[in-house]
């Protein structure tokens, strides 16, 4: 627990510290828009994939089997 602790404390301030070195690097906006490409692709990974498993619990129920699997995969 101590180390999640840690690391969640650690983790936004990593974060900022690199964000800070990539605007340095390749100027505020850019690196401002590479982080809303990457929160966008995030979100449509995370719509994809709950979409497949909620197709494969709906397919679960039909059939007859709790679709417990499906939803912890």
């Amino acid at each position: 627990m101590r180390a999640f602790l840690l690391l969640f404390l650690i983790f936004p301030v990593l974060e900022l510290f690199v964000f800070v070195k990539v605007s340095a690097a390749i100027g505020f906006f850019p690196a401002l828009l590479l982080i809303i490409a990457g929160s966008a692709l995030g979100v449509l990974v995370m719509r994809v994939a709950g979409l497949a498993t909620a197709l494969r619990a709906r397919e679960s129920l039909q059939r007859g089997v709790l679709p417990a699997e499906d939803m912890f995969q």
